[in-house]
């Protein structure tokens, strides 16, 4: 099946800018300038996603790298959803294919842990963290959460909850939740 064309695309988006339509569909023509535009824009959001997710600063940067490097190489094919969806979407693809590889090698990262936070994170599954970071680092709401993670809002809010009880646990033990 063929890409939608832009005009097509345009009719069925919600909340696409004008200024970011603009800048796809240069990128959809070549234009490295327009893509490196869009990168500039979401760049900090992809890259703190990953950070939070792996827990490791240079696995957060390849993650990051690489989800830029493919949405160049697959910008046609973007099918008219918010490109910050369609990027976030794409770097947890890359967080879940290093974090497989990192347990292959080694128990969990292997990271520091430097707060308590970090340490509530770290117990969690990678879904778990996905939507914890999402959610409650990224404040994005449950229909951006599922749009990101194509999983439907009840099983969002059901990961999340157990997630926060996890995490709530982690900080009791640590001594630091207020109760």
């Amino acid at each position: 099946m063929l890409p939608l064309s832009l005009d097509a695309r345009a009719s069925h988006m919600n909340n696409v800018p004008a200024r970011e339509l603009d800048l796809i569909s240069a990128a959809q023509r070549g234009d490295i300038s327009a893509f490196n535009q869009l990168v500039r824009a979401y760049q900090e959001p992809v890259y703190r996603l990953a950070f939070h997710v792996l827990d490791d600063s240079g696995a957060a940067e390849q993650a990051t790298q690489t989800t830029f490097e493919t949405a160049y190489r697959t910008i046609k094919r973007w099918k008219g959803e918010p490109i910050k969806v369609w990027l976030l979407r794409n770097v947890i693809r890359q967080c879940k294919r290093l974090d497989r590889a990192v347990r292959f090698r080694a128990p969990h990262s292997g990271a520091v842990v430097h707060s308590p936070i970090e340490m509530g994170l770290a117990v969690l599954t990678p879904d778990e963290r996905i939507i914890c970071v999402l959610a409650d680092i990224m404040g994005l709401n449950e229909q951006e959460i599922s749009r990101i993670t194509d999983m439907d809002t009840a099983n969002i809010r059901s990961k999340r909850h157990r997630a926060r009880l996890e995490i709530r646990n982690v900080l009791q033990f640590a001594g630091t939740a207020q109760v």
